[in-house]
């Protein structure tokens, strides 16, 4: 895949709230299928499916694990998720900073890794990833010894994604049940669209 040096345009709100409208299962299967398609060349225009699939990706770290996760098994996908963040808006780059940094220190690259996890801060939510790059970095493990890491984080991703769609699923039924300006939670708490657990954790965090 040859590399695309044109700065993408996000999606605007409509589109996001669409998005953020489907399970993260969805969201999930739908970003692993752009992927594919882009990675394999199989569209006139592949750089065209960027901003969705950038939107995909961010709308929940489940969905980013299980995306990130699935383009470290090929060097095509990860030249995907790569090329995602060095031609991202300089508003999202950091949001997709994790991905391109996974990919890179999956292959051994811990040179290019590095910079993209140093300004995660340690207690973030995100901190567990920049931890285990670290880690892997300072052992420079091996792109097989890495892949250990990375196999069992993706053994232990699909029950939070399945207990990511309960919570979504209930939250929408409490927005059909109740109206919109109707308090449907506890008192001095606001109703969120998509409650912030589990469908806001990256897996290293469980």
């Amino acid at each position: 895949m040859s590399q695309n040096n044109t700065t993408w345009k996000p999606l605007n709100d409509s589109e996001l709230h669409h998005i953020q409208n489907h399970r993260p299962s969805v969201r999930s299967t739908e970003a692993s299928y752009l992927l594919q398609s882009i990675a394999t060349s199989s569209l006139d225009e592949p750089t065209s499916l960027y901003p969705r699939l950038a939107a995909l990706i961010t709308s929940s770290p489940l969905v980013r694990d299980q995306v990130t996760l699935d383009a470290t098994q090929t060097p095509a996908k990860s030249a995907v998720l790569q090329d995602l963040h060095n031609t991202a808006p300089a508003t999202h780059r950091q949001d997709l900073a994790v991905p391109a940094a996974v990919t890179y220190a999956a292959q051994g690259n811990y040179r290019a890794a590095m910079p993209l996890i140093n300004n995660i801060p340690t207690n973030d939510a995100d901190g567990p990833w920049r931890e285990t790059i670290t880690q892997a970095r300072l052992t420079m493990a091996s792109p097989q010894a890495f892949k250990k890491v990375i196999d069992r984080i993706a053994e232990a991703l699909p029950p939070h994604i399945d207990e990511a769609d309960g919570v979504h699923d209930r939250n929408k039924y409490r927005q059909a049940s109740f109206p919109a300006g109707r308090d449907t939670d506890t008192p001095g708490t606001t109703a969120k669209h998509e409650p912030p657990a589990p469908d806001a954790g990256n897996e290293l965090g469980k």
